[in-house]
């Protein structure tokens, strides 16, 4: 792990990371609530900004009798390089152009179009600084720039333009974050509004100063069983300054009594006392943990659940509040149904103040809400249950409450006709082993009419040849065939799975052109190789490994994979595998073998970036595989902070454009080429096209990547996952077998 003076921590390269999600929700979310909403819409308080402005973005949901509904959304830009909006609906203009500002919950979307104008503000002059002139190897550091008008007054708003003169030396994000990689001297420039600045920055080999002592926070920390604690470390030189961007590993004495993990959580397993040892370059310090038998109880039970009537559509709920068994107020899943209540297939709230989870606030303090949405003139029965942790996550439940009952003013509505038909499609499907597919159901009443809002429940007749999620989603696991089903209402229908072998691996490529001269060729037999480096960017060295894999169709056993563990953020990457370019050309081929897990979770903004290609001293092409969820993922390319992409946009998103889908499929060794020509000074003549197994299936032409010549200088396999939103809920991976780069 690396640290701080505060925190374990990481440091970030090649970083897309703008906001997060605010609302959790993921754009396939198909609750109960979100089965409800008609319509979505959104509107701006500005609808034209300036580059830098700000407004902000309200959305509008609607149910199918026209009441607004009051729910979160998830809110994105249909282009982040034009504008950006927070989890709040804040919208940032960020250059020129055209953009739709996007609300979504569930599968309804609503959006509303923004219009971005140049600044007005005249820039005089930029000044850059650098926290330091001189960087070792591998060290990084972030670059200013500040903007003044003629009188001298700082401005902001018009966007800021980086580069390094000497790639080879040290390069830059978009952000302004600079990587030393090589020795020598580089001059650090921004540019904006036509203006540019400058400071020089030298990069040396000067091993950094040792570490002298390390100290733990806390020194010793008493847990129960199953708690957990969050070690703090610090490394100091000889001189008792603080130093940072060191590794740091923690052991444990005794792992039965408390483990450790490589982030520093200690978490209590048994009865007993034992001590974790935190090392950095030969030093250490030692915490000492104590861990208590006596364990969390399970949470209380309410049992004082009141429901009163306060509209025709809603309904006041209150209850005194209990336990979580672990000394602190518990959570609370609240569900409803028409009289009489079954608990496993009552309804959790999702409209009012009682939706579920419905947080605690006081042991033993009354806690009322109120439930909205519900049917005028109806008899409902409530109940909850109380908890500790996060539902479907391991959390530990109390038992049920009381069941408390009441009946909404107004007349009665018609109950809702019955599913008499279940339809799945597709109807049938054949799938490789590991691959998925999704399927959907449509239910029907007896007159054929569409059913919404049904609850379905999926099933496999046989879990050890294909296996269904609570969504549709199948995966093939060994080689046979098996009915899925779906059932609403004790209402059936099915779809015919038939699984099949895997495919054998795909071709070896041909799509290099002639008279290419080889820059680099892996194989991945170790971690170092051909001239690589590693650094652990927004993760650690420890997310790139080599592993075994019979299956590896170029060279075998050995490839290499890049693990995205549980819980890592949008906007990062696990870690940065790159080579630096030499020679340097102007035509560049690049053969890849590719694996994406079986359970690859595609981020919700589409973006799933693979390799970073820098010319101009900025990674601004990028191979990507497009998808999120578990939809389909599609081989392609994004390109950033660009001259023109041949529309005249400086950023741009390239899908394959020549019949075949690209489809990459989860589970498989594929082959992935391309092929990118760099423009010659001035001129929108660069190229880019790419190949999967074999077939053509992207083409772009008449682009310009930088002003002068273009040139490929290094090449990252830093695979940035999303950019806006969004966290990877189980651990996945992406493997090369092999890869080849040439140019000419």
């Amino acid at each position: 792990m690396l640290l701080t003076a505060f925190a374990f921590c990481i440091t970030i390269s090649c970083s897309d990371k703008s906001a997060t999600d605010p609302t959790g929700l993921a754009l396939n979310d198909s609750t109960a609530a979100e089965s409800r909403i008609a319509s979505a819409s959104v509107s701006l308080a500005q609808s034209s900004l300036q580059v830098g402005q700000t407004t902000q973005a309200t959305a509008v949901l609607l149910d199918r009798y026209n009441n607004q509904l009051s729910l979160p959304v998830v809110w994105s830009t249909s282009d982040t390089s034009l504008a950006t909006v927070s989890g709040s609906g804040l919208v940032t203009a960020r250059s020129p152009g055209s953009v739709s500002i996007i609300a979504t919950r569930g599968y309804k979307s609503g959006s509303a179009t923004l219009t971005v104008v140049p600044s007005t503000v005249s820039v005089a002059s930029v000044t850059v600084s650098l926290p330091a002139s001189s960087l070792s190897v591998g060290q990084t550091e972030r670059a200013t720039a500040t903007l003044r008008d003629s009188s001298n007054n700082v401005v902001t708003g018009p966007p800021v333009v980086w580069s390094s003169s000497n790639a080879s030396a040290a390069t830059l994000t978009d952000s302004g974050m600079v990587t030393a990689l090589a020795a020598g001297s580089t001059m650090i420039s921004a540019s904006a509004g036509g203006k540019t600045g400058s400071a020089p920055l030298a990069v040396t080999t000067t091993s950094p100063v040792p570490v002298a002592s390390v100290t733990v926070s806390p020194a010793s920390a008493t847990l129960q069983i199953g708690a957990t604690v969050q070690l703090q470390v610090s490394a100091y030189d000889a001189n008792n300054n603080v130093l940072t961007g060191r590794v740091v590993t923690s052991s444990s004495a005794n792992p039965a009594i408390a483990s450790v993990n490589s982030l520093g959580l200690v978490t209590g397993v048994s009865a007993g006392t034992t001590q974790i040892t935190v090392t950095s370059e030969g030093k250490s310090a030692v915490a000492t943990i104590t861990v208590t038998a006596s364990a969390p109880t399970n949470p209380g039970t309410v049992t004082d659940l009141q429901a009163s009537v306060t509209g025709s559509t809603s309904v006041t709920l209150s209850f005194t509040q209990v336990t979580d068994g672990a000394g602190q107020p518990a959570k609370y899943d609240v569900r409803f149904a028409v009289a009489p209540i079954s608990w496993g297939s009552a309804t959790s709230i999702a409209n009012g103040t009682c939706a579920t989870p419905l947080a605690g606030t006081a042991i033993g303090s009354k806690l009322s809400c109120t439930v909205l949405g519900l049917t005028a003139g109806t008899n409902y029965n409530f109940q909850l249950i109380a908890f500790r942790g996060t539902m479907n996550q391991g959390a530990i439940y109390g038992s049920l409450s009381n069941i408390a009952s009441a009946t909404t003013t107004g007349s009665v509505a018609p109950p809702p006709a019955p599913v008499a038909s279940v339809t799945v499609s597709p109807s049938s499907a054949s799938l490789q082993v590991g691959a998925t597919q999704q399927l959907s159901a449509v239910t029907r009443d007896a007159n054929n009419n569409v059913l919404t809002g049904r609850v379905i429940t999926w099933s496999s007749a046989n879990t050890s040849i294909a296996g269904v999620s609570a969504s549709g989603l199948v995966t093939a696991l060994v080689v046979g065939s098996v009915q899925v089903k779906a059932t609403s209402e004790g209402v059936t229908g099915t779809s015919t799975i038939t699984v099949t072998t895997t495919v054998p691996p795909p071709p070896t490529g041909t799509a290099e052109p002639s008279g290419m001269t080889t820059i680099t060729e892996r194989p991945f037999s170790t971690i170092s190789e051909d001239g690589w480096s590693i650094v652990a960017a927004s993760g650690s060295v420890n997310n790139f490994s080599i592993v075994q894999d019979a299956t590896a169709p170029k060279s075998p056993s050995g490839v290499g994979q890049i693990l995205y563990p549980a819980g890592f953020a949008a906007g990062g990457e696990p870690v940065n595998v790159y080579k630096v370019l030499s020679p340097q050309y102007r035509t560049l081929y690049v053969g890849v073998w590719l694996k994406m897990s079986s359970n690859f979770q595609g981020n919700p903004t589409l973006v799933n970036k693979m390799i970073h290609l820098f010319t101009g001293g900025s990674n601004h092409v990028v191979p990507t595989i497009w998808g999120s969820g578990n939809g389909m993922l599609q081989a392609g390319v994004l390109l950033q902070g660009i001259v023109t992409d041949g529309k005249g946009q400086s950023a741009s998103n390239l899908y394959p454009n020549l019949g075949p889908t690209g489809e990459i499929v989860r589970g498989r060794w594929h082959h992935l080429e391309y092929v990118f020509v760099g423009n010659t000074s001035g001129t929108a003549n660069a190229s880019a096209e790419w190949w999967l197994d074999g077939v053509k299936v992207g083409s772009y032409t008449n682009m310009q990547y930088v002003s002068g010549s273009s040139v490929w200088e290094q090449l990252a396999w830093a695979p940035t996952w999303g950019g806006v939103t969004g966290t990877v809920t189980s651990a996945m991976t992406e493997s090369f077998d092999h890869i080849r780069v040439s140019g000419k």
